[in-house]
């Protein structure tokens, strides 16, 4: 369907239901965030992009066995 086939549609519509289509409308777009992909869950991809500044040289290191048993002394 067209812009302009879907605009005649809306045009043709009595008050009632052109009402219902604009509620359902604004309720579809309340619920998204410009575009991203994360609109219903309430996250916002990107808030704390640049706060690590920093990634430890161990990093990609295997972990200690202990690490993984829950022994806190051996990780």
């Amino acid at each position: 369907m067209s812009l302009e086939e879907l605009i005649a549609k809306l045009k043709s519509l009595p008050e009632p239901e052109l009402k219902k289509v604009l509620a359902e409308v604004g309720d579809v777009s309340s619920n998204s965030t410009s575009g991203n992909a994360a609109s219903s869950t309430g996250l916002t991809p990107g808030l704390l992009h640049g706060l690590v500044t920093q990634i430890a040289d161990d990093f990609d290191d295997e972990l200690p066995d202990g690490f993984w048993a829950g022994d806190e002394a051996e990780s």
